[in-house]
């Protein structure tokens, strides 16, 4: 992992690459309304509708970056950027001729805020807030693969946990780099974790090839948080830096 220098920061990323950004919530609370006036009016209506405060705060930053972050690749106003979604939600850019291609997609748990920026590829992204509460072999049976549930198995009682949600952000940002959302059965794909190479794909129903067509990489944005990204096509760096005001 490295990262990027402040002199190319805004650079779109290469075919091979996919920048990484991570913001952490109470950095950014002070700014709130900035955010808010830079949204759409969908995007306004959306966020009024989160029943608790905190959720909608969360929100409305999250998308405020995600719009001033496009609009440093790209070179426009954040206000002025338009998106529109696929059939499960998923949103991108509507550009204008002869801006270059970029995808993008987000995710957010907890105070962690990750954004993934790739090339014309789709990019899916995921980041979990680690909880001790939860009965994973439990959860992993509902939802993994027979794969994944014997290798969580194989993991100690203390290690389970965290090799979890490392599984299920892997999945997770899967279906979100597809665009399938939850339309894609999450026990019709399987990936792997080794502590000893990066994750990967191991297989899908509906791909036989998808090992070759996804590039996996697990991350670890904070103490007690879980995250990874894939990307479609051969991506061989990953580049991080953290979003400051």
């Amino acid at each position: 992992m490295s990262t990027v220098p402040l002199s190319e920061r805004y650079s779109v990323p290469e075919n091979d690459a996919v920048h990484v950004w991570s913001a952490f919530f109470p950095e950014f609370e002070p700014l709130l309304s900035s955010y808010e006036r830079v949204l759409s009016p969908a995007e306004k209506l959306k966020a009024s509708r989160f029943l608790k405060r905190a959720d909608r705060d969360r929100y409305i930053v999250a998308h405020g970056i995600l719009r001033e972050l496009l609009g440093k690749y790209l070179l426009r106003e954040p206000s002025g950027l338009a998106f529109e979604t696929g059939k499960f939600g998923k949103p991108k850019l509507v550009l204008d001729s002869g801006l270059p291609l970029i995808s993008f997609n987000l995710a957010h748990s907890g105070d962690v805020i990750l954004y993934a920026v790739a090339n014309e590829g789709q990019v899916g992204i995921d980041v979990e807030a680690v909880r001790t509460d939860l009965n994973v072999l439990e959860l992993a049976q509902a939802h993994f693969s027979s794969d994944e549930i014997e290798e969580l198995r194989a993991v100690s009682p203390t290690e389970s946990v965290s090799a979890f949600f490392r599984y299920w952000t892997l999945k997770e940002a899967y279906l979100k780099a597809r665009g399938d959302g939850l339309g894609f059965p999450l026990k019709d794909f399987s990936m792997t974790v080794n502590s000893n190479k990066l994750p990967s794909i191991r297989w899908a129903a509906d791909d036989p090839l998808v090992a070759e067509r996804w590039s996996v990489f697990g991350l670890s944005p904070a103490p007690g948080y879980a995250g990874a990204v894939i990307c479609e096509g051969k991506v061989a760096k990953l580049v991080s830096r953290h979003w400051t005001t």
